[in-house]
Order: C-alpha cells, then sequence, then structure tokens
C-alpha cells in the first residue's frame, strides 16, 4: 500500500489509515471493500500498477 503512493508511514499498526487506503485499494480494484487484505486483495497488491 505504501509502496503504491498512499501517505501512510510504516509503524506496524493496522489502524484506522491503513483500513482506509485498503478498502480505497480493493474499490479501485474491483475487490469486495472490507478493509482486510484476503487473498484476493494480497494478489491484487502484487500485480497492481497503480
Amino acid at each position: 500500500i505504501v509502496d503504491l503512493g498512499t501517505k501512510l508511514t510504516v509503524d506496524g499498526v493496522y489502524g484506522t489509515r491503513t483500513t482506509t487506503a485498503v478498502k480505497a485499494f480493493q474499490k479501485d480494484n474491483g475487490l469486495p471493500v472490507t478493509g482486510i487484505v484476503d487473498r484476493d486483495t494480497w494478489a491484487a497488491l502484487f500485480t497492481s500498477d497503480s
């Protein structure tokens, strides 16, 4: 998520800002918007160009 241009810092905490970034990524990639990095989200993170 950080490498894809979000304004998050790596701090080891899966907080509100991380959840919001994951939901935005899921929405932008046509995935179910849950805020949870499931198998499909994980795969999309590693194949995403955006």
